[in-house]
């Protein structure tokens, strides 16, 4: 997930929103594990910060770390 804002705490938390989300929607994840695992598992990074007034936070989680999933 990748989220600009003015202020780098938002654009973080947004991001972090959106792997909830994802989590939920496409793992299964009740939004109490998602948060749990998003707190010990996701990365958060700041990706640019070059372009003012914008900052561009990412969020991640490794594959490994995540359920099998079927795609069809």
């Amino acid at each position: 997930m990748v989220e600009s804002d003015e202020d780098p705490l938002r654009a973080a938390r947004n991001a972090t929103s959106r792997m909830v989300d994802l989590l939920m929607r496409i793992w299964g994840f009740t939004d109490v594990h998602a948060y749990i695992l998003c707190s010990v598992a996701m990365h958060l990074r700041l990706r640019q910060v070059v372009n003012e007034p914008m900052i561009t936070v990412s969020a991640s989680i490794a594959k490994q770390i995540l359920p099998e999933r079927r795609l069809f």
